[in-house]
């Protein structure tokens, strides 16, 4: 089972590519009587309901949010700890502040990592991007089998004089 968080345009393309893989596509109920969103239903199948359900069934979670209002810190540590999660995968194509607003809220979801072997990340993003590598919580050394960073390219290549996660501006961090 694949779930949605975020169906805008990119999340609408990224679930028309990965329709024919899936057995199952779920996405967060959210104006879902919209044209789009039927549209969406009727052409892929995709069945809506609500985050907490979302992320107990599905297998592989995509996040296409934007990083402000009601989309910050959606997926947490706190949250997939309260619903039990042991086993996901986790796909951040939108803000990093979907998941972590603050270079602190990726140390714990560094934590719940570390406790949740079977729990991984793939972003572009991470909250604070201009930190040097030894500073990023998520890219720790110990991580690596579970997280994977590539470089967030629609921006600036990090800040002159040091390394950076976005050091080269292209590639993925290879850790």
């Amino acid at each position: 089972t694949v779930g949605f968080v975020g169906l805008g345009s990119i999340g609408a393309t990224v679930l028309q590519s990965l329709s024919p893989f899936a057995r199952r596509l779920l996405g967060v109920q959210h104006d879902s009587d919209k044209p789009v969103y039927l549209q969406l239903q009727r052409q892929y199948g995709i069945q809506y309901t609500d985050l907490d359900t979302l992320l107990k069934q599905s297998r592989v979670v995509i996040l296409s949010l934007p990083g402000f209002g009601d989309a910050v810190e959606l997926v947490n540590p706190e949250r997939l700890e309260r619903l039990g999660i042991e086993d996901l995968l986790i796909v951040n194509i939108g803000r990093g502040q979907a998941i972590a607003k603050s270079r602190a809220e990726e140390f714990r979801l560094a934590d719940y990592l570390r406790r949740h072997p079977r729990v991984h990340l793939a972003t572009d993003v991470l909250a604070e991007e201009n930190v040097p590598l030894n500073q990023q919580p998520l890219l720790a050394s110990d991580l690596r089998d579970q997280v994977l960073v590539t470089a967030h390219i629609a921006s600036n290549a990090g800040q002159p004089g040091g390394p950076s996660v976005r050091e080269d501006g292209m590639g993925m961090v290879m850790l």
